[in-house]
């Protein structure tokens, strides 16, 4: 799925994806590689202590999503994670409290609302609800 995120992030026109971090270097390495990015690490750490990058967008495994996003908001970056936001309200409560005191967004993708599909079962429920 890291290639399609990375694919729609460009695709937005105004946001450059400079940086990957995976479970090592070499993954790391191998999927900056096949994406055209040129900095590629397994320190997560030192992603987020580069004052040239505004924001992060998480897609690691769930229970990693809010450690890394208070890391991140910590840092002063703007943070979009994968769903779940996290993986209890506490957590996602703790989150929102830290991007509103530094004045960060932090959001959730949800990109499913999007898909045709989906639109066309949005719309047929519409319709059965309305007669």
């Amino acid at each position: 799925m890291g290639r399609t995120h990375v694919e729609a992030l460009r695709r937005l026109g105004f946001v450059d994806v400079v940086a990957v971090s995976a479970i090592s270097d070499e993954e790391a390495k191998k999927f900056a590689a096949s994406a055209c990015i040129d900095w590629a690490t397994a320190d997560v750490d030192a992603i987020l202590a580069d004052k040239s990058i505004d924001g992060v967008h998480i897609c690691t495994p769930n229970a990693l999503h809010a450690p890394i996003a208070m890391k991140a908001l910590k840092a002063g970056k703007h943070v979009l994670s994968e769903k779940p936001l996290a993986m209890s309200a506490v957590e996602a409560k703790k989150m929102l409290e830290l991007a509103e005191k530094k004045n960060l967004c932090h959001a959730t993708n949800h990109n499913l609302r999007y898909y045709p599909l989906t639109q066309q079962i949005r719309r047929m429920n519409r319709k059965r609800r309305t007669g």
